[in-house]
């Protein structure tokens, strides 16, 4: 059966070497001392990023047991407070981001144009009330910008 989407699932070899110095995938296990590990996590992946090894953060992904665990997602807020994006589907914080809701709100401006207001869900109207609160101030246009 022949599956449509957006990358084909037939991989080609190349017959190129490959001339990498790094490993595909490290392990890193966990210290004791949480902050510790958050900062060795956190230098770790600047440096990587740093040496060329990567270049976009979409290039890391971690494998946890869990990514609902308290000590994972303590390491991926201590990861954004960083600068590090961080995407995990099944956290459940999803609907949680700031640009998220920036989005939903929007389109919940729009669609109240459509229909009765008081007919929209309740998370919508929720980020209808983020976006008119971030549209006060002069950092909506720098999230929305980039």
């Amino acid at each position: 059966m022949q599956l449509e989407g957006r990358y084909s699932n037939r991989l080609e070899k190349s017959n190129k070497p490959d001339n990498r110095k790094t490993s595909r995938v490290i392990k890193l296990v966990g210290n004791r001392d949480e902050r510790r590990w958050h900062g060795e996590v956190y230098q770790f992946l600047r440096h990587i990023m740093e040496q060329g090894i990567i270049s976009d953060w979409n290039q890391v992904a971690f494998l946890f047991r869990s990514v609902r665990s308290p000590e994972v997602m303590r390491l991926a807020d201590y990861m954004e407070k960083q600068g590090i994006p961080v995407f995990a589907p099944t956290r459940n914080a999803y609907f949680d981001r700031p640009e998220v809701q920036l989005a939903l709100g929007t389109f919940g401006v729009l669609l109240s144009q459509m229909v009765d207001e008081r007919r929209l869900p309740d998370y919508i109207k929720r980020c209808m009330v983020v976006l008119k609160k971030e549209s006060l101030s002069p950092s909506i246009l720098i999230s929305l910008a980039v």
